[in-house]
């Protein structure tokens, strides 16, 4: 097997970075990855070329895309496959030509905008929730319980449920949704020209604040994946998106928010239908599940195991989730990013530690995009 093309990858700290360059590596491809951290979880993985530490796109965005652009050269890459928070950022390549894996930022921007999002879906006469800006003093907050939410943020960070009636202050940067009840589903797409090339819905088991630390398949999920489809198919999408559900007690299911980014349900997809999908190898995709359908993060289960050390049936049920699911790191051919994940991850622990944030948003909060960053 010789490939002899080379991949960028633009952080290399989170589980998901980790799906993708095995799947690279296993291909025949020589795998780069840039990040602003010098230690994180794909250091130690066999599936890696070569590690380049960039400075965080905080404060000087353009610095940061100067520095991938530079790493585009010196290493020769073809294609840029961005990850988490950071691609918004890091899509501006896209405008100058890089082969970005996405769209370029205005459009990558619209999706990661949680106001905008709605609205483009509206424009497509498609099923949305009812939801406005806090500026814009909406008639439904009077009648229904709600949320608020950052108009940009990440990993559940923000996030509160106010009372029908409860009067929120002003702002354009916050978000107002009518709170919807029933399941949550997330599906994780790889898109290619409008097109779904794979996808993975799949359902929490375990949450930490707001965040998935362990899920399961969700078989039965037509709506999810026609709404999905359709989507993507308006706005001509490439690139790695996932999208955030309510399916509520009717069927109905309304999508309440978009990541122009991998989410947990990469997971569920095999290196080798994740790799066809991005590099658009027709031919190999045969969307096959992974035969495991329950997955954790085992660091982050046990961080709520102890914490539920005091209330014994919180303790077996926590135990019962991590004993039934497979971990999304370990794998016997490449140890050292599980084993060693604490070690390489002690930012992540410091900041989460600290209080000041939770371990979802302090695996990201260097890289997330800020509103003021305006292209």
């Amino acid at each position: 097997m010789s490939i002899n093309k080379t991949v960028l990858l633009t952080l290399g700290r989170l589980p998901v970075a980790l799906d993708i360059s095995r799947a690279f590596s296993a291909a025949g491809w020589r795998v780069i990855v840039a990040d602003p951290w010098a230690m994180h979880l794909l250091r130690m993985s066999k599936s890696v070329t070569r590690c380049r530490v960039v400075d965080s796109p905080h404060p000087d965005p353009g610095n940061y895309c100067e520095q991938l652009a530079g790493i585009c050269d010196d290493e020769a890459v073809d294609l840029v496959v961005p990850v988490s928070e950071e691609s918004v950022y890091v899509s501006a390549l896209r405008d100058r030509g890089l082969p970005v894996f996405s769209m370029g930022q205005s459009k990558t921007l619209e999706l990661h905008d949680k106001a905008r999002f709605i609205r483009l879906a509206e424009s497509f006469h498609m099923p949305v929730p009812r939801t406005a800006l806090a500026n814009e003093s909406p008639d439904f907050t009077r009648s229904t319980s709600f949320v608020s939410k950052p108009r940009f943020s990440c990993s559940g960070r923000g996030i509160r449920v106010h009372a029908a009636g409860v009067n929120v202050q002003a702002d354009e940067q916050t978000v107002l949704q009518e709170q919807l009840h029933g399941e949550h589903q997330s599906i994780f797409c790889v898109a290619r020209d409008g097109q779904l090339a794979a996808w993975a819905v799949y359902r929490p088991t375990l949450i930490d604040g707001s965040v998935s630390i362990a899920f399961e398949s969700a078989p039965d999920s037509a709506a999810v994946v026609d709404w999905a489809k359709r989507f993507v198919g308006e706005i001509n999408h490439t690139g790695l998106i996932s999208f955030d559900f309510i399916v509520e007690d009717d069927g109905r299911s309304l999508p309440i928010e978009c990541n122009p980014r991998a989410t947990s349900g990469i997971h569920f997809l095999t290196p080798e239908t994740l790799l066809a999908a991005i590099v658009g190898d027709g031919s190999r995709l045969d969307m096959k599940p992974l035969p495991e359908q329950r997955l954790k993060e085992s660091y982050s289960c046990f961080t709520r195991l102890l914490a539920s050390a005091f209330s014994l049936e919180r303790f077996r049920s926590i135990a019962n989730v991590m004993r039934s699911s497979r971990d999304i790191t370990w794998q016997r051919s490449d140890p050292w990013p599980f084993l060693l994940m604490t070690v390489n991850s002690w930012r992540i622990i410091a900041k989460a530690m600290s209080r000041e944030h939770s371990f979802a948003s302090a695996s990201v909060a260097d890289v997330e995009w800020r509103h003021r960053d305006l292209p």
